[in-house]
């Protein structure tokens, strides 16, 4: 990196007047510092920023960049709108496609360099040239910080005779035309080999059958987590039907038009978010979309797709949901993904301090002094939730309906703690508690027994229930006391008297007296949004149920919450069906203090871990005998993701969107005029 400086500083020094310049040992440097094989090529750069420009702080924190290191979002996007050779000649959409996310990624998405390639100058060399050779240059310039997105928007073919699946180029006779095709499994094998190099790879692909990609086997991945490394393709549809777009006057396709209005849309989960529970507003949300999220509004938003929304008619087609998958190197996992730069909303009103914080997503706020991972230090009724991907100790709750797991699986997919359930009421025992609470420690896996509460019951009835399951010492983690979300009947009703609370408290304070911890509360939504809770509950370590992933406003309690039950569909290896995940607001070292018995998030709130208040009251005892309690200075907690970047000192030198057949490819089905497939 540092040589590269050099040779731009040299040439800087030769006078490179004029719009290019030459450059050392064979290399063609255009006007603004790309350097290409060709100076051809400079006239496909659409924007290309300045290495001397800053990274945005919420990509310099997700990337993990430190002092003197350096990143790079970079895109390549293919549009091919114009065919004439088929007997349809063009294809707006695609052309609208690129115009849009041009735009969106310099002027949106902070990119540093977007590369356009467009119909004639859309070829297989030129193509291959910025996959393979630019963009590995750049990856391994950048030291795997390369942040890299491949778009292509237009026609395609499916597999066919010889013919492989293909994206369509512009000079192309039909969808037997190899030198007019781009293989999907050519695109497949370029972007692997990019994954090895870059930090995020995502290809977008809008063509008709672009599922086709996903013809090899691929790893799991985390999509929801953005600071680890991965590798991801999206496609607008399946590899067996065509993808479609509306035919509005400025609409592009409708995948890469909702891909954008997802992003930039209030509805789309963004993070951070800040809450404040007692006054149940949001104060801000915004920073990073994690790609899982967005999937997720594709998928809804295609569904909605039942009707075109410019003619009002039906289509002709039950309409494709995207398909995702990840493209790693064999053998590696996607623990991470691409992510995008959310829009950031504050309430101004509530964020009126002089000072600033540098949250871990990268968006300065006032008021912020300190940050725990879960709440505001010294506020604790503003809740602080990051992106779940963030948080480093996640885990699950398990009943006899997941049947018979294997832990030692489930250890290795990495999960720190499981919340087994043991009983419900007065009289339901959980068959498979003994085996899932055994399984799971001999496993190496936290594990702390679930009690239901039944809001009709007594605590008595429950706590002799409770103590004929768990046995003192087979839960390591406190006994959870969960607050369902009622039935109809009876049960509803018990749950709209305050009686139940009092009983609740009743039984939290058995607990602790049996088993020498108290509870951990678990509070579904239903109960943070129907019913205030009494404020006895905030000494508690709390676990907000929302099952979620945008997190309720309403939990009415100054206390920070310790897990956050983001949803009730995660898929674990190991376990069968559906399982309620959640995430630990902190480190190892907490989760250890809280098997202990120790609330670390009242903790956190007070700026302090752990062991400075061991420390604190061993100073205490001590000074009875030696004269005044020594005051230790509080040790803020540390957040759960990492601050903002300092500016380097030095510097280095210095992407996004269809069928084609022999006879054309522009398809109108019935009651759908507008609509175009791909």
């Amino acid at each position: 990196m540092i040589q590269k400086t050099t040779i731009l500083i040299f040439v800087a020094a030769m006078g490179c007047w004029g719009l290019l310049c030459k450059g050392a040992m064979g290399a063609e440097y255009c006007s603004n510092h790309a350097e290409v094989d060709n100076l051809d090529k400079c006239k496909f750069f659409y924007f290309f920023r300045s290495d001397e420009a800053p990274a945005d702080k919420r990509i310099s924190n997700n990337l993990q960049i430190r002092r003197g290191d350096y990143s790079r979002s970079i895109a390549l996007l293919v549009g091919i709108d114009s065919y004439p050779n088929l007997e349809v000649t063009t294809l707006e959409p695609a052309k609208k496609d690129v115009d849009h996310l041009e735009q969106f990624l310099k002027d949106n998405q902070s990119f540093d360099e977007v590369i356009v390639l467009r119909n004639e100058d859309a070829t297989q060399q030129n193509i291959s040239y910025f996959l393979r050779n630019y963009f590995g240059s750049r990856a391994a310039l950048y030291l795997g910080k390369a942040r890299i997105i491949f778009a292509y928007s237009g026609h395609g073919v499916e597999s066919h005779d010889a013919i492989p699946g293909s994206l369509v180029l512009s000079a192309a006779f039909g969808d037997t035309d190899k030198d007019n095709l781009f293989s999907l499994g050519e695109l497949h094998s370029i972007l692997k080999d990019l994954a090895r190099s870059s930090f995020h790879v995502l290809a977008l692909i809008n063509a008709c059958y672009g599922g086709d990609i996903f013809g090899v086997g691929d790893t799991g991945s985390n999509e929801f987590n953005t600071r680890e490394r991965g590798a991801h393709i999206v496609t607008a549809g399946r590899n067996d039907q065509p993808v479609w777009s509306l035919g509005g006057a400025d609409q592009g396709s409708i995948f890469f038009d909702t891909l954008i209005e997802g992003i930039t849309s209030p509805t789309t989960p963004a993070w951070p978010v800040v809450i404040s529970s007692t006054d149940k507003e949001v104060l801000m949300y915004g920073g990073v979309i994690t790609l899982g999220d967005i999937v997720g509004y594709l998928t809804k938003r295609f569904n909605n797709f039942i009707e075109n929304s410019v003619t009002s008619l039906t289509y002709n087609q039950i309409y494709t949901v995207p398909w995702v998958g990840t493209v790693e190197p064999g053998g590696v996992h996607a623990n991470g993904a691409f992510f995008f730069l959310g829009p950031v909303h504050h309430n101004d009103s509530e964020l009126t301090s002089k000072d600033t914080w540098q949250v871990p997503s990268g968006i300065e706020l006032s008021q912020l002094d300190k940050l725990s991972g879960n709440v505001i230090v010294h506020q604790p009724d503003k809740l602080v939730f990051n992106q779940p991907g963030l948080y480093s100790k996640r885990g699950f709750e398990i009943s006899e309906h997941n049947g018979h797991a294997d832990f030692q699986r489930v250890q290795k997919a990495g999960i720190d703690y499981i919340f087994v359930r043991s009983s419900v009421g007065s009289d339901y025992k959980d068959p498979n508690y003994k085996e899932n609470i055994g399984g799971a420690r001999v496993a190496g896996i936290k594990a702390g027994a679930l009690h239901t509460f039944d809001y009709c019951a007594n605590a008595a009835e429950q706590m002799k229930n409770v103590r004929s399951v768990v046995e003192p010492g087979s839960s390591s983690l406190p006994i959870t006391l969960q607050f369902p979300s009622p039935g109809r009947g009876a049960e509803k009703e018990c749950s709209r008297k305050a009686g139940w609370q009092r009983q609740a408290l009743k039984m939290a304070a058995a607990i602790q007296k049996a088993y020498g911890k108290s509870p951990i509360i678990n509070t579904s939504r239903y109960v943070t949004e129907n019913i205030k809770l009494e404020s006895a509950f905030a000494k508690f370590p709390i676990m907000l149920g929302d099952g979620r992933q945008q997190p309720s406003v309403n939990l009415g309690l100054k206390a920070p919450w310790s897990f956050w039950q983001f949803t009730d569909r995660a898929a674990v290896d190991g376990i069968s069906g559906p399982v309620a995940a959640s995430v630990f607001f902190g480190n190892s070292s907490q989760l250890m203090w809280l098997e202990r018995g120790k609330n670390v998030a009242l903790l956190a709130v007070e700026g302090k871990k752990p062991a400075s208040v061991d420390r604190d009251a061993a100073s205490t005892k001590r000074s009875r005998t030696v004269g005044a309690p020594r005051k230790s200075k509080p040790v803020s907690q540390a957040p759960i993701v990492s601050q903002a970047v300092n500016k380097p000192k030095t510097k280095p030198t210095n992407v996004v969107g269809g069928g084609a057949n022999n006879g054309g490819g522009a398809s109108h089905g019935k009651g759908a005029e507008s609509s175009t497939s791909r």
